[in-house]
């Protein structure tokens, strides 16, 4: 009698590698967690959107720039990766926080923080789109689910203010969209280029548009209107932007972008837990339950993602 063939598994065990990109996909998210909670404080102390991202932008700006200068020489990039890299840098670093900050001088930044956590969606929806990327039922699910909870939100929020929450939650989808472009071309530049090199050029480049287009716009002492501002922006830029985007970078290099994002799903619950904390924000019970089926159906639609990416 014939033995039946043995059965095939598959091993779903992390490497080294993807181990490393997943620890700095978390130190990323958990720094970037805290970038609300700073905003709205600097907001408190007397800052605006424009200016605190000029200044948060020129503080990081040597600091890249001297790291660049420290790279080993590796294969000269040509003019198409450079530019490439600038684009994508102002894309994500320079108009997503843009969007976001605006949005954060409407929304709470525990709410904010829960329609920035739309982005793995649109990754997922985008990358279908414009790069082929495949896209799985349970991503369609995750994203009907999510929306239903992020309308739960909202819907309270509408309520106390109509106005001011439309204003702010548009921001900040547009801000969740040009995240998950910004996350989508990135992979793709990083592979090329190398994680460090592609954070130095895409983070000076949008440091350097924003700050030229606040300085056009006013002048530097009321972009730093007291020694509080000054001092919220330098924790913003070491620890909301510095920090988070070599980490991100690094963890792109790892793993997929779908990957990445699932693990954003901590972000919600850390910033929410720091607001409560340090700004005396509440959450009523019909927002946390929206917030924790919005964090279920795109951790859902993440893990979809993160599973097609790894079976291409």
């Amino acid at each position: 009698m014939a033995e039946s063939a043995p059965s095939r598994t598959y091993q779903r065990s992390l490497s080294p590698e993807q181990t490393v990109g997943i620890a700095l996909a978390l130190l990323g998210t958990l720094l970037l967690s805290t970038k609300s909670v700073i905003v709205k404080s600097a907001y408190a102390a007397g800052s605006d959107a424009e200016a605190l991202l000029a200044i948060r932008m020129a503080i990081a700006l040597p600091v890249y720039g001297v790291i660049w200068a420290c790279l080993p020489k590796g294969s000269p990039l040509t003019w198409r990766e450079g530019c490439s890299a600038a684009l994508i840098g102002v894309l994500g670093y320079g108009v997503s926080s843009y969007l976001d900050l605006q949005g954060l001088e409407y929304l709470s930044a525990s709410v904010e923080r829960l329609i920035l956590f739309t982005y793995p969606l649109f990754v997922a929806v985008l990358g279908y789109a414009l790069m082929s990327l495949p896209i799985g039922a349970r991503t369609v699910q995750g994203l009907l689910v999510s929306y239903g909870g992020l309308a739960a939100v909202m819907a309270e929020q509408i309520a106390v203010d109509t106005r001011a929450t439309l204003a702010g939650a548009l921001l900040v989808l547009g801000s969740a969209v040009t995240f998950a472009l910004f996350q989508l071309y990135a992979t793709r530049m990083v592979r090329a280029v190398g994680a460090m090199r592609f954070t130095c050029m895409a983070m000076s480049a949008a440091a350097a548009v924003s700050v030229v287009s606040a300085l056009i716009r006013r002048p530097l002492h009321d972009l730093v209107p007291n020694s509080s501002v000054a001092m919220h922006a330098v924790i913003l830029a070491i620890f909301g932007t510095i920090v988070p985007s070599f980490a991100m970078s690094a963890a792109l290099k790892r793993i997929s972008a779908q990957a990445n994002s699932a693990i954003g799903a901590l972000s919600p619950a850390v910033t929410a837990a720091l607001a409560a904390i340090f700004l005396g924000e509440r959450m009523s019970p019909v927002s946390m339950f929206g917030a924790a089926v919005m964090v279920a159906g795109t951790v859902w639609a993440a893990r979809d993602g993160a599973d097609l990416e790894a079976r291409r």
